[in-house]
């Protein structure tokens, strides 16, 4: 006998919010990368079972990169660690036995004041990595705690960008894409890794700014661009001196 679908059931397949399905819309940020881009989370007895773009966020316009539309499946990995673990056997072993928040406060808080008064504050490092929401509270505690040694991935990401800003212009700079004439997009696919600046570059390009590409790939934006430089991989920085050279040598 064939089993016949009622409406509800519909509804929960295709994930639609209501209290028949019990699934509410929640508006929060993705802050995998800081860009801060709109995220509705569907989400049902507690649990997220679909993400999209938030359509009025005015950073990211509904659109969302690979890594904010794979939020469901980082959130939802059965192999996140969920509470605090404790060594139990050799290292390396992979023996852990879990223990409560406030022994494992304890334990760490215990052993980083017995190293300060050991080896002083700047013998600890305290460092980072994604999701970046956390950050400012480590980079706190760190300078608390009296350790200058407070990193993060972004040393060999976005921060090289913002020294060189620094250093030429004495603040952290951002393309002025509504006045341009002219955009020179370099090794950046921005569909995959930055989507809500994509937008910006297709809104220059239907204004006429010329637009070109540089990188080995074709891309969704290479198709838009009036020159694609398509240079081999290794030679970008090739490129580079050459366009200074010509700066300088042109004036």
């Amino acid at each position: 006998m064939r089993q016949v679908k009622t409406s509800r059931d519909v509804l929960l397949k295709a994930k639609i919010p209501g209290p028949e399905t019990g699934i509410e819309v929640k508006k929060t940020v993705c802050l995998i990368c800081g860009a801060q881009c709109g995220i509705d989370a569907y989400v049902k007895d507690g649990t997220v079972v679909k993400v999209e773009g938030t359509a009025e966020n005015p950073i990211s316009r509904g659109v969302l990169c690979s890594k904010g539309a794979s939020t469901r499946q980082w959130v939802n990995n059965p192999d996140r660690i969920r509470t605090p673990l404790l060594r139990t056997g050799e290292r390396g072993s992979g023996e852990f036995s879990p223990i409560s928040w406030d022994e494992a406060l304890e334990r760490i808080a215990s052993r980083l004041i017995t190293i300060k008064e050991e080896s002083g504050p700047e013998s600890v490092v305290f460092f980072t990595g994604y999701p970046k929401w956390m950050r400012p509270f480590l980079k706190r505690l760190a300078h608390s705690f009296g350790s200058p040694n407070y990193c993060t991935e972004s040393g060999t990401c976005f921060l090289a960008t913002v020294m060189a800003n620094h250093l030429n212009y004495g603040t952290t700079v951002w393309p002025d894409l509504k006045e341009t004439a002219c955009i020179l997009n370099w090794c950046r696919n921005a569909p995959y890794s930055q989507a809500p600046g994509y937008a910006a570059y297709l809104d220059a390009v239907r204004r006429g700014v010329k637009l070109i590409d540089v990188g080995p790939l074709a891309t969704a934006l290479s198709a838009q661009a009036d020159i694609h430089l398509r240079i081999r991989p290794g030679t970008s920085g090739a490129l580079a001196l050459g366009l200074a050279q010509v700066i300088i040598a042109e004036n």
